[in-house]
């Protein structure tokens, strides 16, 4: 999975330029700006509750096409930007995006931690996704995992005994031929990273519920592929599930987090931001971001502390 998402020749975040208008998705923070003003807000606010100095280190994991980072230098401008990418091409784009501004990149957080000495606040937006996920199925009274194997061009997915401890909430009774989506990958970055982290706050954002995932889909081009079809053009598709916030809550606590609130995205637009009725009427990008129907409630938004 290193090799289909980092390959310097082929891998998906290292060979295009996937974020954007011109990618294969779009993120809150590309859409409108009132999305970082609400994300600066919670970070002043945090701040200042933990008694940080007022121009902490800002630490965002996975920038992406740097539209966020952007957005929170200006509103941010004294605040040191730290910047978790793997991807070169995304590190010379986010460059391009904050030239001028005061800003550092990495490729793992255990290194910008160390420039930090362990504190600050950290900004994961639609970062939790990205990683790897585990397709389940629920087959004669026991989980199997889920692969995909090629046939003449064509995918068919196969079955294969579940033969490695997963921490992750499942149905009490599954039915037979029941589907799940779990990030164990996700669960192994926080134990070997958030250790590190001694003092500050942390900010998840990303789509999902407090359930398991059951669908699994994909993007190219700002278009949507469901079932089999995620499976057409390897390499070349953005495939993604829901994050189980349930699960995210539990490794957060096992951290040694506290867990200061979860929400919908509405919610925390509307709590962070003294002009969200402003924003509504004069900004429609804003109105998807804040809407139930929309990304307001497909989103979800998880704030914890260090102890």
């Amino acid at each position: 999975m290193q090799r289909a998402l980092y390959d310097p020749e082929e891998g998906y975040y290292t060979t295009r330029a996937s974020v954007g208008k011109s990618g294969d998705f779009s993120t809150s923070a590309t859409l409108s700006p009132a999305f970082a003003q609400a994300i600066s807000n919670w970070a002043k606010a945090h701040a200042k509750r933990l008694g940080l100095p007022i121009c902490c280190p800002l630490i965002e994991l996975g920038p992406g096409n740097g539209a966020l980072a952007k957005e929170l230098s200006l509103q941010l401008p004294d605040w040191p930007l730290h910047l978790v990418e793997k991807s070169e091409p995304l590190r010379r784009i986010q460059s391009e995006q904050l030239e001028g501004r005061n800003f550092q990149h990495y490729t793992d957080l255990q290194s910008a931690l160390e420039e930090t000495k362990g504190f600050g606040l950290i900004v994961a937006n639609e970062f939790i996704d990205a990683f790897p996920a585990v397709k389940l199925r629920w087959i004669e009274n026991d989980w199997r995992e889920v692969g995909v194997h090629y046939e003449n061009g064509l995918p068919r997915e196969i079955l294969a005994p579940l033969e490695r401890s997963i921490d992750a909430d499942a149905p009490a009774h599954p039915k037979e031929g029941e589907t799940i989506y779990v990030h164990p990958s996700f669960h192994s970055w926080m134990k070997g990273n958030i250790p590190a982290f001694k003092q500050g706050a942390l900010l998840f954002i990303d789509y999902g519920a407090e359930r398991p995932a059951r669908e699994c889909r994909a993007y190219a081009g700002q278009q949507r592929y469901e079932g089999i079809d995620v499976y057409d053009e390897p390499g070349a598709r953005d495939i993604t599930c829901d994050v189980n916030f349930t699960d995210l809550i539990r490794w957060c606590q096992q951290l040694g987090l506290n867990i200061q609130e979860v929400t919908n995205q509405a919610d925390f637009l509307k709590s962070q931001l003294n002009d969200f009725e402003a924003h509504q009427k004069s900004d429609e990008a804003f109105r998807f971001l804040a809407a139930a129907s929309g990304a307001g409630g497909a989103f979800k938004v998880l704030s914890a502390e260090t102890r």
